[in-house]
């Protein structure tokens, strides 16, 4: 049942966000939680769903600019770029060593 946006039956005025109130399942009814302190339904005895806040992992909920993301391949991109200045490095040594 969504609590946000019911009608408190006790006060009659809206309950705006779902941590204000609880609702009973059987009877589909919302309450404030301050107009109704009980922990269960006054018309029919039955528990009240009262929502629980999400657990947030902050680490995999973060956002991250792309500058600060882990990057995957800058390691294998860095040694292509070093093997490729060595081989050339290489060329131009055995070109010098073997032109005289």
């Amino acid at each position: 049942m969504e609590i946000a946006g019911s009608t408190c039956v006790v006060c009659g005025q809206h309950i705006v966000l779902a941590r204000e109130g609880k609702a009973c399942p059987a009877c589909r009814i919302a309450v404030h939680r301050d107009c109704d302190s009980q922990s269960r339904c006054s018309r029919c005895g039955g528990e009240y769903d009262i929502p629980q806040p999400p657990v947030v992992d902050v680490a995999r909920e973060a956002v991250l600019p792309r500058s600060l993301r882990p990057s995957a391949q800058g390691s294998p991109v860095a040694m292509v770029v070093v093997a490729a200045f060595l081989f050339l490095f290489l060329i131009l040594f055995f070109i010098v060593m073997f032109h005289h």
